[in-house]
């Protein structure tokens, strides 16, 4: 690959996990039904069914309403159902309609939760509640 300059240009792969995947939801694609995947997604169109990979991102047009399984997920679209992620990042233009589950948690100026937040400790085998918390 050449650049604008006509010198060669690298051309970094996008990311991969061990079993090589990696897949991308353009924003014109709507899928309606549950995706499973054990390497990464992005999502710039809608999903209306539940997701479950290693990692996901979401982008700024993306959606998905339904449930979110995954190692990491960073969101800057629109999630309406709850997410479980060892770590969670929402970026400024994120909105959430459902719980959060999570390890570690990121959320910049101006994203948006409509739920609870849960706390999972030691790779879910504790969640911690708002009430105790508190206590």
């Amino acid at each position: 690959m050449f650049d604008r300059s006509g010198t060669k240009a690298s051309r970094r792969p996008a990311a991969k996990d061990s079993a090589g995947g990696f897949s991308v939801i353009a924003s014109d694609v709507k899928i309606a039904g549950n995706i499973t995947a054990g390497a990464d997604i992005q999502i710039n169109g809608l999903v209306e069914g539940d997701v479950q990979c290693g990692h996901l991102s979401i982008g700024e047009g993306g959606c998905v309403v339904g449930s979110i399984t995954a190692e990491t997920v960073t969101l800057a679209g629109t999630v309406e159902g709850p997410i479980s992620a060892t770590k969670v990042e929402l970026l400024g233009t994120a909105q959430i309609s459902g719980d959060v589950s999570y390890q570690d948690l990121r959320i910049e100026l101006g994203a948006k939760i409509s739920g609870k937040l849960h706390w999972i400790q030691d790779r879910g085998l504790k969640l911690v509640k708002s009430e105790a918390a508190a206590e």
